[in-house]
């Protein structure tokens, strides 16, 4: 009988620790996975151009024209014409910004967000263009990168080859990693960031090798420089090296404690720069409150569900899909429970600490942290994306393991390996749903673009009067043709302008309730793309 092919550097791994490993039919175990993987592949680059420009987007691109935003503000907010080609100057990099002026400017308005992606895609648009398909397309790339990774990190976790193959079929199936993949936002470049690093560490801790270290604290370093949560990945390294020394000075942990002195040495500048520097004019970060304690827990089970199964469904959805869709939910979330159980019990003992703090302590914190300072970071998942990434790699092994190890029944490895082909079904699924749909229930509010673009598109010229934060206009007028024009007026205006609407080109965007009530006591006005478009008709009598 055929048997699995294990790399030769890792097979004395694999007999050291898993001597309970059976290869037998591996193939055929396998197979729905190669499928799935080059499924999954495709599905990356495909309908890039499918679903409007939305507001992070915007931010994004905002940040890369190298504007600041009072700038924008002073030069928009006026009550005169703009038109799209205008607009899009703020979505474009600039011959008279630099890229310094962009990482300052992001340093001083959004500290929160490090600017190596934002370098990258800066020099990528100036190679390659400003398109919305083109500017995806990067992301995409990048999140190629995450399969190779995920099944180097199974590597040093488990020695198992077949682990790191479940993973990436996982992955390749995963809506939520399918949605960052497709979005001009650093979580894909994130997401390689801390795979690169856990491997390295891991394998640094195994090898001790200098040169291992150094490029676990490279990996950090550029994972930092990508997204300011890498630091509680950081943080999970340091707990899981201390558990690992036993709170002793071995050679391990010393390696450890100076190529950590690199990295904060190496991150020191954007702390400084960004957050210690006495600056004023930031925007509060998080300041959404969350409903309630329960409301906070049903975003989290959503948040960890949406990495496996997600059809885009909200409260205006039937009950009957509601109630299979949290069914589903209930299950994936049971089964994440499960797998890392089962890991703690059979796992290998050097990285079940690895895998029980970074799985569960990230979300822990956030939790907690929007406990205390009444937030909603949790209903953010892209947050705590590399805890996620783990708790998918815990079940992979349990899947595997389920599957293949000679210690487990025959009579339930048919019954998990239904289990591990629906988990692939309703992945599979969702992310067809995902590339079919136009837009997805993470950007609500820009479900309405597209009646937007619909309804402007039909009059030779339109005009859009708003007092909505200008940076939704900005992923508006991606989709806008050139004849439409804006006119913007502060926010929360409780004039309503001089206008001379005509009945085919005059209408009102997303106003807040001060602007509606004002305009509807001057104009009479229709709902056309409810709740975000309104056509003003004429000047009342």
């Amino acid at each position: 009988m055929r048997k699995l092919f294990v790399p030769p550097w890792h097979r004395l791994m694999v007999g050291e620790l898993f001597p309970a490993l059976e290869y037998r039919s591996v193939n055929r175990q396998l197979l729905p996975v190669w499928l799935l993987l080059g499924l999954g592949l495709g599905l990356r680059f495909a309908n890039l151009l499918g679903k409007p420009v939305w507001l992070d987007e915007a931010f994004t691109l905002f940040h890369i024209s190298g504007f600041q935003p009072q700038a924008a503000v002073t030069n928009l907010v006026t009550g005169l014409p703009v038109t799209v080609a205008d607009l899009l100057q703020y979505q474009q990099p600039q011959v008279a910004h630099s890229l310094g002026q962009t990482i300052r400017n992001i340093a001083e308005t959004a500290p929160e967000l490090p600017p190596l992606y934002f370098a990258l895609l800066h020099r990528w648009m100036q190679l390659f263009g400003g398109g919305v398909w083109a500017m995806r397309f990067l992301s995409a790339i990048i999140s190629l990168a995450v399969f190779p990774t995920v099944y180097w990190l199974c590597i040093e976790l488990f020695g198992l080859p077949i682990v790191g193959w479940y993973s990436m079929a996982l992955i390749a199936v995963s809506p939520f990693h399918l949605n960052i993949a497709q979005e001009i936002r650093p979580y894909s470049l994130w997401s390689v960031c801390f795979l690169v690093a856990s491997a390295l560490f891991l394998r640094a801790q195994r090898r001790e090798s200098w040169r291992d270290w150094v490029g676990f604290s490279g990996a950090v370093l550029v994972g930092m420089y990508t997204h300011l949560f890498m630091l509680l990945p950081w943080l999970i390294y340091w707990l899981h090296s201390l558990l690992r020394a036993k709170l002793q000075l071995t050679r391990a942990f010393k390696q450890f404690v100076v190529v950590n002195g690199f990295i904060v040495a190496g991150f020191i500048p954007w702390l400084w720069f960004g957050f210690l520097m006495p600056r004023g004019g930031r925007e509060a970060v998080f300041a959404k409150p969350f409903d309630s304690s329960l409301g906070l827990i049903k975003g989290l089970m959503q948040g960890v569900g949406r990495f496996f199964v997600d059809f885009s469904l909200n409260e205006t959805s039937p009950r009957w899909g509601l109630l299979l869709y949290g069914l589903c939910v209930l299950a994936v979330l049971g089964l994440a429970g499960y797998s890392l159980i089962y890991v703690a019990r059979h796992g290998p003992r050097r990285t079940r600490s690895f895998i029980w703090l970074m799985g569960l302590l990230p979300i822990s914190l956030f939790i907690v942290s929007d406990l205390l300072l009444n937030a909603s970071r949790t209903s953010f998942t892209r947050y705590y994306t590399p805890s996620v990434i783990v708790i998918e790699i815990a079940i992979a092994y349990c899947m595997a393991a389920k599957q293949t190890f000679r210690f487990q029944s025959s009579a339930i490895k048919p019954r998990w390996e239904k289990r591990w082909l629906a988990l692939l079904l309703v992945g599979t699924l969702s992310c067809g749903w995902f590339i079919l749909m136009p837009t997805w229930w993470s950007k609500t509010k820009t479900a309405a673009n597209l009646c937007i673009v619909e309804t402007t598109s039909s009059a030779a010229a339109s005009v859009i009067v708003t007092d909505e934060f200008y940076m939704r206009s900005l992923a508006l007028a991606h989709q806008l043709k050139p004849t439409v024009a804006f006119q913007f007026y502060p926010l929360k205006s409780k004039t309503a302008p001089s206008l001379t609407p005509t009945v085919q080109s005059t209408f009102l965007y997303m106003p807040s309730p001060q602007f509606l009530k004002a305009m509807r006591g001057r104009y009479q006005l229709r709902s056309v793309c409810q709740p975000a478009l309104w056509k003003v008709d004429a000047i009342k009598e």
